[in-house]
């Protein structure tokens, strides 16, 4: 199968199968493989290295390009300044990973309805100086166009995502140094009109023993990096709904809904059970359902007085109930601040306290938690707290 791409001016018509144009051979170079190419060239050096802004990238790599593809590289550079968030926007393409790549039409539907009044404006400013625009039909590299039909796909998708949390006003935010390590710092913040806003003092918290792995919350699911499954000892990655609070007591200082909890509850782990990833009254759903769980939630009573759900909250991983995606994550007390979990975050008491004390249920919040790289790529895109930092 052969498509044809037409490049009119400079990619104002750019992805539209057109008669004439630039010619692909789809059986030996896929859009798969395309961008399956371009993550591997963006992720640059590997997984644990900062990855290179695109501009940045464009410039290194622009002596490399073929004249076609220079004359657009320094279109882009040129007008760099009309393109809102573009180092965000080609993060975005890790976001959408395996799932972008299996529906390429949407992606360059998407792509041509942002580049084309983004050229527009930039083919006036050219054509006002004098310019000529790039000739047409002339090869250019797929690995080379995917790139930019990727990152201005990414842009809607990173302002869509954001929506899920724009009503939060309230954010707890753990950070730790990357994805293997089992501990990081907590921080509070408050929305206010000049933007987020630090509440308190950064705390130590301890995470899963593995690390951490993208998680399922209000993000879209991601793939630059370890995946959360059951049963792997990582804690979801991610933003997450906070859930109810829940302790041994009867009761306990917080406005959040809060779940006495009782020598039958279990949260089930037993990831073909209807019940999966809920915290449920064996006595009132039936023994059976909890039969094989490994999480009664009384642990003081059936784990040798183990003290760690006595007080907490659930943060709302995999609510979809995805089978083997996770299930049972919660903030609760930790063992000691050099033991990690199994994949939940715990902390010290006068932490939890603080933290339920603070959270309010009208105000939305949020858990967040990010390696430190991945939340400076982020930050803008989705909106976070600037850590350490002004209100955003």
């Amino acid at each position: 199968m052969i498509t044809k791409i037409d490049l009119d001016g400079a990619f104002a018509g750019a992805f539209n199968p057109v008669d004439g144009g630039v010619l692909f051979n789809e059986s030996e170079n896929s859009l798969t493989d395309a961008a399956g190419l371009c993550i591997r060239e963006i992720r640059g050096l590997g997984e644990d290295r900062r990855l290179m802004s695109p501009l940045v990238k464009i410039r290194a790599e622009r002596d490399q390009m073929s004249a076609v593809e220079r004359r657009i590289a320094d279109f882009i550079l040129e007008n760099a300044h009309l393109l809102r968030d573009y180092s965000g926007a080609l993060e975005r393409l890790f976001l959408r990973g395996v799932g972008e790549m299996a529906r390429p039409a949407r992606t360059l539907r998407a792509a041509r309805t942002f580049i084309r009044p983004i050229l527009v404006r930039g083919r006036i400013a050219r054509s006002r100086a004098g310019r000529g625009s790039i000739a047409r039909g002339r090869p250019v590299s797929r690995s080379f166009l995917f790139v930019l039909a990727l990152a201005f796909a990414g842009t809607a998708a990173a302002k869509d995502e954001a929506a899920a949390w724009s009503d939060a006003r309230q954010m707890v935010v753990v950070t730790t140094p990357g994805w293997n390590v089992d501990h990081g710092t907590l921080r509070t913040y408050a929305r206010t009109a000049g933007g987020w806003k630090e509440v308190g003092q950064p705390a130590p918290v301890t995470i899963g023993k593995a690390g951490a792995g993208w998680g399922l919350g209000l993000n879209a699911p991601r793939h630059d990096g370890p995946v959360k499954r059951e049963g792997d000892l990582r804690s979801p990655a991610g933003v997450f709904e906070i859930g109810e609070a829940f302790g041994y007591a009867a009761k306990a200082d917080t406005a959040m809904p809060y779940r006495a909890l009782s020598a039958t509850d279990y949260c089930v782990d037993v990831s073909d059970s209807p019940q999966y990833n809920r915290i449920v009254d064996a006595e009132v759903v039936g023994e059976k359902v909890v039969e094989g769980s490994t999480e009664p939630m009384r642990r003081d009573i059936h784990v040798n007085g183990d003290q760690r759900y006595r007080q907490g909250f659930v943060i709302e991983h995999n609510r979809q109930q995805r089978a083997k995606g996770g299930s049972c994550i919660f903030g609760h007390l930790w063992k000691s601040p050099v033991d990690a979990t199994t994949g939940c975050t715990a902390m010290a008491p006068s932490l939890m306290r603080r933290l339920l004390a603070w959270l309010r249920p009208e105000q939305h919040p949020v858990f967040v938690l990010l390696p430190e790289q991945a939340y400076e790529a982020l930050q803008h895109a989705w909106h976070l707290p600037v850590l350490g930092g002004a209100a955003r």
